[in-house]
C-alpha cells in the first residue's frame, strides 16, 4: 500500500470515528457555522486521538500521519486559531531562547493584532513553566524578557513582562498591570488593604479596544502539597483575549484607570465581590454585567459552584443561584460537543441521566428536587474513565 493510500485509509477511518465524537461536523453546515459554535477550544483533537493511539506504535508511521496531517486539517473545526497554535506548538527548541528568531517565528503566522497576541499568548503559557521555588521561598529572581528566556522560569511578574516585551517587538499598544488577584493563596474574606500587590497581567489594544490577557494563569495552576505551592501545568484558553468586565471578579489593577470597566469600583468593594470562575461568563452560565451590578447594588446571590473543564461548554438553559429549593422543578439544557452523556447526582447519589437530542449535542432534564442537599451535574466524556463535576448546588 502507498504513502498516499495508507493516510487515505487511516483518514478515512479516522474521520468516522470523530464525526461520531462531534456530530456537529456533518452536511449542511459550514465551516463558519461550526467555528461559531465551538468558538476557540483547542482540546478536542488532542482529546479524541487518546481513542487511537492505543492501536498505534508511537513511532509508527501510521500515527505520524494521524497526528500530523489529520490534526492541522481537523483543528480547523474546533479553534479558528488552529494554524496559529499548531506553528507554535512546533516552535523549534533552538530558537527558544532567541527572541529576534522567536518575533520572526511568530510572524510566519500571525498579521492581525488579535493573531500576534494569540501567538505570543500560546508560545509563553507552553514554554514558560512558574517558578515554583521562588514563589514558596519568597527569593525572586530577576524577571527581566532576557532572563525569563534564558531559564524558562518566572513567577507572574516575568510572564506579564515577557508578553509586554513581544508585543512591543510585534507593534502591539500593550501595558503590564500590576494589582490584586484573588489566586492561589486567595481565601474569602482576605483583605487587600494596606498590602503590596501580588500579582502581574496585561492588557492589550485589539482593534481599538482594550482586552485583557494573563498568561500565567494560562499556562496552569497551583496546589497546594504540604504548605507548599506545587504548580500543574495545563494550558487555559480562557485568560486569552478577556472582557475586563470578565476579570474583574477577580483581577483589580493598583491603578483605577486600568479597570477598563465603566463602573467605578473600589479596592473594598472588590473584595466583596464573589470569586467567580471566569468560564462561568464564558459558558453563559451567568451575564458578567448583570452579575456585577447586582452585586454592587448589594442584591447578592451566590452563583453555583462552577469548576472550568477545558472543553466547550455552553449553558443554554441552568438556575444561576447556588440555593435551590425543594419541592421546585428546575430545568437544565447544555450544549457540550464532547460529551457522551451528562448526569444529575442526587443528595442521595442518585443519577438521573440527561436527554440528548438526535443530532446535536445538547443535553437537557427536567428536574423535580424532593430532598435537602447537594445537587451536582457531572459530564462524561468519550474518553475519560471518570466524570467531571461542572457545576454543584445546595438545595434547602
Amino acid at each position: 500500500m502507498t504513502k498516499k493510500k495508507l493516510f487515505l485509509y487511516f483518514l478515512s477511518k479516522y474521520l468516522r470515528m470523530v464525526i461520531f465524537i462531534f456530530p456537529l461536523i456533518g452536511l449542511g453546515q459550514s465551516k463558519k457555522e461550526i467555528i461559531s459554535m465551538q468558538k476557540q477550544k483547542i482540546d478536542s483533537l488532542n482529546e479524541a486521538l487518546e481513542i487511537e493511539k492505543s492501536k498505534f506504535n508511537s513511532n509508527n508511521e501510521q500515527l505520524r500521519i494521524i497526528n500530523e496531517d489529520v490534526r492541522n486539517w481537523h483543528d480547523q473545526y474546533v479553534n479558528s486559531y488552529h494554524k496559529i497554535d499548531f506553528h507554535i506548538i512546533k516552535c523549534p527548541n533552538s530558537i527558544k531562547k532567541d527572541a529576534e528568531m522567536l518575533i520572526d517565528y511568530f510572524n510566519e503566522v500571525a498579521t492581525t493584532e488579535i493573531e500576534k497576541t494569540r501567538a505570543i499568548y500560546v508560545w509563553i503559557a507552553n514554554n514558560i513553566k512558574y517558578d515554583d521555588l521562588a514563589y514558596n521561598s519568597d527569593s525572586y529572581l530577576d524577571s527581566s524578557p532576557e532572563a525569563v528566556l534564558a531559564s524558562k522560569k518566572a513567577v507572574c511578574a516575568g510572564y506579564a513582562e515577557l508578553f509586554t516585551f513581544f508585543c512591543q517587538k510585534m507593534n502591539l499598544e500593550v501595558k503590564t498591570i500590576s494589582g490584586y488577584a484573588k489566586g492561589y493563596s486567595y481565601r474569602k474574606g482576605n483583605s487587600f488593604e494596606n498590602k503590596s500587590s501580588n500579582h502581574a497581567w496585561n492588557i492589550v489594544k485589539i482593534d481599538g479596544l482594550w482586552r485583557v490577557f494573563d498568561a500565567t494563569w494560562g499556562a496552569g495552576y497551583g496546589v497546594n502539597r504540604n504548605g507548599k505551592l506545587v504548580s500543574i501545568e495545563h494550558f487555559n484558553d480562557d485568560w486569552f483575549n478577556a472582557s475586563p468586565y470578565e476579570t474583574i471578579f477577580s483581577h483589580y489593577p493598583d491603578e483605577e484607570e486600568y479597570l477598563l470597566i465603566n463602573e467605578g469600583i473600589t479596592l473594598k468593594q472588590f473584595e466583596s465581590l464573589p470569586n467567580i470562575e471566569i468560564c462561568a461568563f464564558k459558558t453563559g452560565l451567568l451575564d458578567v454585567k448583570e452579575t456585577l451590578l447586582k452585586h454592587l447594588n448589594s442584591d447578592i446571590i451566590l452563583p453555583p459552584d462552577i469548576f472550568c473543564i477545558n472543553t466547550f461548554i455552553k449553558v443554554i438553559q441552568a438556575p444561576k443561584s447556588f440555593s435551590l429549593l425543594k419541592n421546585n422543578h428546575y430545568n437544565f439544557e447544555f450544549y457540550v460537543p464532547r460529551a457522551r452523556s451528562i448526569y444529575l447526582i442526587d443528595a442521595a447519589n442518585n443519577y438521573f441521566t440527561f436527554k440528548k437530542k438526535e443530532r446535536e449535542p445538547i443535553f437537557s432534564y427536567n428536574y423535580l428536587q424532593k430532598s435537602k442537599g447537594k445537587l451536582s451535574i457531572a459530564i462524561e466524556y468519550f474518553n475519560e474513565k471518570d466524570l467531571s463535576v461542572f457545576l454543584v448546588y445546595d438545595v434547602k
